[in-house]
């Protein structure tokens, strides 16, 4: 069939006390739904080789628009779930210090909004950062980056994971499953964890970076990578291959020689 674009409808009414015999006209036309916009989320650890008892740490973070609309960041300067740029959640073995990006500010509130939704990081300090630069609008394909500056406390077992999740809108097509999630976890009193069901559903507000990396059984490189968990690398495992052949070999010329010496003694004896 054929379609038709931008109709629009009259009524008008009917009345004949009037001159003209009509009254009022209402126009009726389709609603423009809203255009989403998307914000996506990565984080990341920057100098993961520092981490150790005291330490100081950078978090990047990085939030782009993906699409369709722009979004204006000055309207992300407020301290809720949908209103501030993005939220940090830091666990209890890193202290805040301070963030980078001079047009964001960031704040530690303390574990108490944590404890309000996610029962099993209820010591995690929430750091709301919100934009509070001057007016500007992030279009599709645009990027604001922050980093957050931590040190790990000296009780810690260098074993965490940093979470954080990024300002969503009712246009965000992650919108219902995060509210969905925070009301759930609000209203059992942080069960489930509002954090785990995130990790769970991964909407891309939302990113998170554990120390030290897991490895996975089919990544190679991890497997085979030296680190944290005392693996040796390909390269090192090749070099105890030769060290332990050469090993063999001197052993091998050895025994050989001496085999000789005993038969040339067994000749000499004859003779």
């Amino acid at each position: 069939g054929t379609g038709f674009t931008n109709i629009s409808a009259t009524a008008t009414y009917i009345d004949p006390a009037s001159d003209s015999g009509f009254g009022p006209t209402s126009e009726f036309s389709p609603t423009a739904s809203p255009v989403p916009a998307d914000l996506s989320l990565e984080k990341s650890l920057l100098n993961a080789d520092d981490v150790a008892t005291g330490a100081i740490l950078h978090y990047g973070i990085s939030i782009t628009n993906q699409g369709y609309s722009p979004i204006d960041l000055s309207q992300l300067s407020g301290n809720t779930i949908i209103g501030e740029l993005y939220i940090d959640f830091l666990p209890p073995e890193l202290t805040f210090i301070s963030n980078n990006n001079p047009d964001i500010t960031c704040v530690d509130t303390g574990p108490l909004y944590a404890s309000l939704i996610a029962s099993a990081h209820a010591d995690s300090n929430a750091i709301v950062c919100n934009y509070t630069g001057g007016s500007y609008s992030l279009h599709e394909g645009e990027s604001i980056t922050d980093t957050i500056n931590v040190s790990v406390n000296n009780n810690s077992d260098l074993v965490f994971t940093n979470y954080a999740l990024a300002s969503t809108s009712e246009s965000d097509p992650d919108h219902s499953t995060i509210i969905s999630a925070f009301s759930t976890s609000l209203g059992g009193g942080g069960t489930p964890d509002f954090l785990d069901t995130l990790v769970d559903s991964k909407p891309n507000n939302f990113g998170f970076n554990t120390y030290p990396q897991p490895i996975e059984n089919s990544d190679q490189h991890n497997r085979t990578n030296s680190g944290s968990n005392g693996g040796l690398s390909s390269t090192g495992q090749s070099i105890v291959v030769l060290l332990s052949l050469s090993v063999l070999m001197v052993i091998g010329g050895v025994l050989i020689a001496s085999l000789k010496r005993i038969k040339l003694r067994q000749y000499i004896v004859k003779k």
